[in-house]
C-alpha cells in the first residue's frame, strides 16, 4: 500500500511540474501557428499546358471532363496555360465560358489573363487558381506582373508572374524560332537573355523564397528530349537547333538557380510533351515527340534526392501507384493542340 501511495505522489508531482513548464512556454497565436504549419508542410502542385487556343479547348472538351480528369489525377493548385489566342476584348466572354464549363468541376478561385495587343488570335497566357483541400489561393494573395521587360514579347502576352509570400511563379510562352529560323536571333539573343535577367532579379530580391518558371519553353534541351537527335535536319528545325539548346542551358540551367524538375527526377526517361499534329496520330504511336514544356524551380533538394530512385525508370507512362514529383500526361493529347499537360510538386519549405 505504501509503495502504491509513493507511486501516486510521484505521478502527481510529475504532472504539476509538466503543467508549470507548459505555462512558461512562449505561446504562439493560433493564426500564426497555422501559418507556420502551412509553411512547414505545404507543397505547391503546378500544372502547365499549351492549349493552342482556349476556345478550341471549350469546343473539344464540351463536357469539361479533360481538365476535370487532370484535376482528379494530379490536383494542381495552379494551372498555367499558354497560347490562349485571346485579346483583351475577348476576356469577359472567355472567362464566362470557362467558368460555365469548369467552374464547379474544378472549384476555380480566379483566372489571370495576359493577351496579345498586336496580333489577333495569337500567343497569350493564363493562370488559373484552383481551390484544393490543402491550398486555397485567392486573387488578393498575389501581386501580379505582366511581362518580363522585353517589349516585343510583352505586347504578345507571353508571361504572367504571381508573387506570393511563399513563392514567385512565372508562366511563360517562349517565342518560337519560326519557319526558316527567322526569329532565332530574337529568341536566343534578346528574349532568353531578358527572361534570364528577370528570373535572376526575382531570385536576388528574395533568395529564400521558392521560385518557379513554367510553360512552353519551345526547346528540346538535350538529346533525351526529342526523338531524332542524330538527324542532321534536327539541327535546322526550330526547337532543336544547337543555338536554342545552348541558350536554354546558359540562360537557365547553368546559372545555378533553377533545375529541370522532370530531368532531375527522371535522368534517363524519354517523356515527350509535344507531338506534331501534322504527322497525325501515328506520331505518338511511333514516339516521334519532343519535350519542350517545363517546370523549372530552385527546389533542388526535393528533386535531387530522388535521382537514385529513378535512374532506371524509363517507362514513359505515369505510375499511378505513387505520387509523381514531376510528370507528363501523355494520355491527354487533344486534336486541337500538339502539346500534352505537364506538372510538378514543389516543396514550399
Amino acid at each position: 500500500m505504501k509503495i502504491f501511495l509513493l507511486f501516486m505522489i510521484f505521478k502527481i508531482m510529475n504532472t504539476v511540474n509538466s503543467f508549470i513548464k507548459y505555462q512558461s512556454l512562449e505561446r504562439i497565436p493560433r493564426k500564426n501557428y497555422q501559418k507556420n504549419i502551412y509553411k512547414l508542410f505545404s507543397n505547391l502542385r503546378v500544372a502547365s499546358w499549351n492549349v493552342n487556343g482556349i476556345r478550341a479547348l471549350y469546343k473539344h472538351d464540351a463536357d469539361g471532363n479533360t481538365l476535370y480528369n487532370l484535376q482528379e489525377k494530379y490536383s494542381p493548385d495552379i494551372l498555367c496555360l499558354q497560347e490562349t489566342k485571346l485579346q483583351d476584348i475577348h476576356i469577359d466572354k472567355a472567362e464566362k465560358d470557362f467558368m460555365k464549363l469548369y467552374g464547379n468541376k474544378l472549384n476555380i478561385s480566379h483566372i489571370f489573363w495576359s493577351c496579345s495587343s498586336q496580333r489577333k488570335g495569337y500567343s497569350g497566357t493564363a493562370i488559373i487558381l484552383i481551390n484544393n483541400n490543402n491550398n486555397q489561393y485567392k486573387k488578393d494573395d498575389f501581386e501580379v506582373i505582366y511581362g518580363i521587360g522585353c517589349n516585343e514579347g510583352d505586347i504578345e502576352g507571353r508571361s504572367i508572374t504571381l508573387k506570393h509570400e511563399n513563392f514567385n511563379l512565372v508562366n511563360v510562352y517562349v517565342p518560337n524560332a519560326g519557319s526558316g529560323l527567322k526569329r532565332l536571333n530574337y529568341r536566343t539573343q534578346i528574349w532568353d537573355k531578358k527572361l534570364s535577367e528577370y528570373i535572376h532579379s526575382l531570385y536576388e530580391a528574395e533568395p529564400n523564397k521558392r521560385l518557379i518558371l513554367t510553360g512552353d519553353m519551345n526547346v528540346a534541351h538535350t538529346h533525351l528530349d526529342y526523338h531524332n537527335p542524330t538527324a542532321l535536319s534536327s539541327k535546322k528545325n526550330a526547337g532543336t537547333t544547337p543555338q536554342e539548346q545552348e541558350s536554354f542551358e546558359n540562360s537557365f540551367i547553368n546559372k545555378g538557380i533553377l533545375i529541370d524538375t522532370y530531368r532531375s527526377y527522371y535522368p534517363t526517361r524519354q517523356g515527350y510533351s509535344y507531338y506534331c499534329n501534322r504527322k497525325g496520330k501515328e506520331a505518338k504511336e511511333r514516339r516521334e515527340g519532343w519535350r519542350i514544356d517545363y517546370v523549372l524551380t530552385n527546389d533542388h533538394i526535393s528533386f535531387d534526392n530522388n535521382n537514385n530512385n529513378n535512374n532506371n525508370n524509363n517507362n514513359n507512362n505515369i505510375d499511378e501507384s505513387r505520387n509523381e514529383m514531376a510528370w507528363i500526361e501523355e494520355d491527354i493529347h487533344m486534336p486541337f493542340s500538339d502539346h500534352t499537360p505537364i506538372g510538378a510538386i514543389i516543396s514550399l519549405k
